[in-house]
């Protein structure tokens, strides 16, 4: 699923969920400010969440379809 977020989405999420950093480093490291960063994590959930719906809306609809 990161892998279809924007680029900039995808990392912010890498660097905090996996690498575990703060959202201050997470600022740092993207050359932004720590309000921006918390702004962008904010997006970046937000649109993790929306296309994990779609995917699982999707994924639902072809076991409907194959009788699973």
């Amino acid at each position: 699923m990161l892998d279809r977020l924007p680029a900039r989405y995808g990392e912010a999420l890498e660097l905090k969920y996996i690498e575990g950093r703060s959202v201050e480093e997470i600022g740092d490291r993207l050359g932004i400010g720590q309000t921006a960063a918390q702004s962008l994590l904010a997006r970046a959930r937000i649109a993790f969440r929306d296309g994990w719906r779609r995917y699982s809306r999707t994924a639902g609809d072809v076991l409907t379809r194959l009788g699973a």
